[in-house]
Parts: structure tokens; sequence; C-alpha cells
């Protein structure tokens, strides 16, 4: 049988062929002999059940089209034959509109319109810049006109990316997206950490080396991403929203990559990532390329680190300088600790004495001031405790022994003050005796007839010495 294609998709594999006094023929992509089908081209094939065609094959008479079958042809044939090309060429004019920028390429007279997501875009397009557009290219059906769809724009030539980046970088700048005033600090002790980068790369190996050492307690959740080409800033930007909306709960994010050329950095200098960056509720480190590299990304994120290795020291502290830290820490306030309790204790020795020469003084009194020495020592001391048990589980092994003996310390020497104020000694039994002169220290003073009070804890009595 003879007929002409009809309509056929590459995608989907399978096509129709219309033929003059019977219904439209299926047959799929495997049953063509003869390149690939193109709408209006004439066939032969051999009917099978259903309407199915078998065997097509091209047949010798010229293909006749539509004006819209031959556009579709076009496109198919693109479709099929050059699903993406490259094509580099001088920037005639730019016109923004809405989301999207139009670039006309010019070169020795023709000229190709192509349009692009500006978040895309790693820089500035402007006039007499040469570029490379990554993309499809395809008819339009009204006009006729071939466009190129892009999906990656590339600066040809080192300067002019490095001049593109920065007008986008001043324009960026001039909006306040670099702003001091808009960075955050990085939580000193993070324990969950989002890390944006490429799974087993040198970034991203070693970031988690440093970190594993400096801090093994945080938990690291990676997005694996591309870090480089033209999908890079989509599925980077994409990064940065799963961890600001994700129940994952992230402290800070980190987002590495090693070092590379300006065009392997290219995805960190897109204003798409830089916007991004700026719009993530979490603080965010980037550590990008090495030392002498600064993206758009670095000066977008809440601070900088010149290396993936650095991004790893900043985000979070060294546990062993910590331990030793607390340690010390402990050790000193201990010490202070003990060198007041023992300056206190000398005090109340030195009041008992005053209040025995001077007994005069209001029983009241002496027990408001016993119990302000109390309750204060009470005070310190639990203060001293309380800081010890917040800062246990930071500090393991050897340091919890000493932190223990040294809690240990501290209750002797308040088992010690408490053994020596004077009213502890009254409570055990013990009595004291004052004449008109003040406290009686020796039998010997004492002649019969003489008058003296007895202080027990519960209260003071009158006597007379009857003998001595």
């Amino acid at each position: 049988m003879e007929g002409r294609i009809k309509w056929f998709d590459a995608d989907r594999g399978f096509g129709f062929i219309s033929s003059e006094g019977h219904d439209d023929f299926y047959f799929p992509s495997s049953e063509f002999q003869g390149g690939t089908p193109a709408v209006g081209l004439a066939v032969e094939f051999e009917a099978g059940d259903g309407n199915r065609a078998h065997s097509v094959r091209p047949s010798d008479e010229p293909a006749l089209y539509s004006v819209a079958a031959f556009l579709q042809a076009m496109n198919t044939t693109l479709a099929t034959q050059h699903p993406e090309v490259t094509v580099e060429g001088e920037v005639g004019s730019v016109r923004p509109w809405k989301d999207i920028l139009f670039i006309e390429l010019k070169e020795e007279g023709a000229r190709l319109t192509c349009f692009i997501k500006k978040d895309l875009v790693p820089g500035i397009v402007e006039e007499g810049v040469r570029i490379r557009a990554i993309g499809r290219p395809s008819v339009a059906t009204k006009s006729a006109d071939v466009r190129l769809r892009a999906t990656a724009i590339e600066f040809a030539g080192e300067g002019a990316l490095k001049r593109a980046v920065e007008l986008l970088r001043r324009r960026l700048e001039e909006e306040g997206l670099f702003a001091a005033a808009r960075k955050r600090s990085l939580p000193p002790y993070p324990s969950a950490i989002g890390l944006i980068a490429s799974f087993g790369s040198d970034g991203d190996i070693d970031f988690r080396t440093k970190l594993a050492q400096r801090w093994p307690r945080a938990t690291v959740h990676l997005a694996n991403v591309r870090v480089q080409g033209a999908d890079a800033p989509d599925q980077i930007a994409a990064a940065l929203g799963y961890f600001n909306e994700s129940a994952l709960s992230v402290d800070v994010l980190a987002i590495v990559r090693g070092g590379g050329s300006d065009d392997d950095l290219q995805a960190f200098n897109t204003e798409r990532v830089a916007r991004a960056i700026v719009a993530s509720r979490v603080p965010v480190i980037a550590g990008v390329g090495h030392e002498n590299d600064t993206t758009l990304a670095d000066l977008a994120a809440d601070m900088r680190a010149m290396t993936p290795t650095d991004a790893a020291l900043r985000i979070a502290p060294d546990r062993r300088e910590l331990d030793t830290q607390l340690v010390d820490a402990y050790h000193r306030l201990t010490e202070n600790m003990i060198a007041r309790t023992q300056e206190v204790s000398r005090g109340l020795v030195r009041q008992a004495s005053h209040m025995e020469r001077s007994f005069t003084v209001p029983r009241e009194r002496l027990r408001s001031v016993e119990s302000e020495i109390s309750h204060a020592m009470e005070a310190r001391l639990a203060t001293t405790r309380e800081r010890l048990e917040r800062h246990r589980d930071l500090v393991g092994g050897r340091q919890q022994r000493q932190v223990a003996t040294l809690a240990t310390r501290l209750d002797t020497v308040a088992r010690l003050v408490d053994a020596l104020a004077p009213q502890s000694v009254l409570r055990r039994g013990f009595a004291i005796v004052s004449d008109v002169s003040g406290v009686v220290r020796s039998s010997k003073k004492l002649r019969a007839r003489d008058e003296v009070k007895i202080r027990f804890d519960d209260g003071t009595v009158g006597a007379t010495i009857e003998e001595v």
C-alpha cells in the first residue's frame, strides 16, 4: 500500500500514515526503514491487522507538505537530529521580557534569536560580547523563524566572562544582596549540617574529613548536586530550597566545591544561586574554589570560606580544644571557690570570736548573720554544682572523673564550714559562758557568787556560781 506520513512523535516512537480510502494506519518507529520519518513523506507499507502498518519505507514519489506540516516536519527533524546544539556568536541586541531574556546572536550577516530564563545567565549579557548558547533549536509555526531555546549561556573567552560577572556583581550589590548588615552569625555548636556538594568530589571529601576530626557529634545531611554545567544552578538553588522547607531542621548550610577555572565555577556566579542563598532562612557558609576565587555565592553567603576545608574549620569548633578549655575552666573555678570558701570560713571564725567578745549583740542579729552567711555559701555552692552538671556531658572519660573529684572537694569544704559555724557547735551540746566582761574562757576567772549567762543552742539562761 501507499500513503504519506501524517504524524510522527520521535520521543514516543510511533506515528500515523494516511492512505486514500482507508483509515489512518499506526506504525512504531521500529517498522520504518530508511532514516527518520518526516511528516508528508510518501511511503510504501504492508497493512496488518488493526490498521497497523509493517515494513514502512520511503517511496520514490516526492514528499508533499502543507505549510503547517512542513514546519512540523522541520521541528521533528531538528528534535531527532539536533536535540541540543551549541551556537557561538556576538551579541547584537538584548531584550528582557518578564523573566525571559531574548538575545540576538549575529555572525557575518547571519542572525539567530535565542531566549533563556534570566536567572540562568551567569552574568550580564551586553552587546558586543561573544557567548555560547546551549539549547534546543526550533522553528516558530507562525513566523517560520528559527529560534534557540537556551538552557545555558557560556561566555566565550575569559575576559568576556569576567566582565559579565562583574556587571552582575555590581547590580546585585546595588540591590543590597551583599550588605554586611544582612549577614547572620553561624551557630557555635551545630548538631545538624546541610551539605550541598557533589557526592564523592574533592570538596565533599575535604569538608567531611575535616569536620569529622573537629566536631564528630554533628550529623551531615548531603544534597548531591551537580556543581558544574547547565543544570548546576537549578540543582544548587533547589537544594537550598529543600533544606529550608524539609523537616530535617538543619542548623547551618554549607555549599562547597573544589577549585577550577572561571568556566568551572560559573554555576556559583549565577543570579539564581546568589538569590537562593540570600533567600535562605538557614545561615549559609560558602567554600567554593581556592583562596583566590571569590564567586557571587561567596559574597551572598553569611560567611565566606576560602576552601571546603576552611568551611569545615569555620562551621564548628574543635572538640578537643573545647574539652581542654572546659577542664581548665573547671579547675580555675574550683580553685577560686575553695579559696573563697576558706576565706569565708576564716571570716566565720573571726565573726564568732567577735560575737563572743561582744555578747551584748542581740541573739537575733547573730542568727541573722549566720543565716545570711549560710545562705550565701549554699547559693554559691549550688551555682558551682549546676555549672559542673550543665557541662558534664561535654566532657568525657577522664574529665568527668576530674569534675566528680572537684565536686567531692567542694562538698567536703562545705561540711567543714558548717562544722566551724558557732551555731553548729552549740547544736552538738556545747555552751558559751559569759559574764559582764565577756566570754569566760577559764574557770579560774570565776568566783563564788559571780553571776553569769550560759548560752545554749535554743536560748540563754542566767546562773550564779556557788562553788569554785
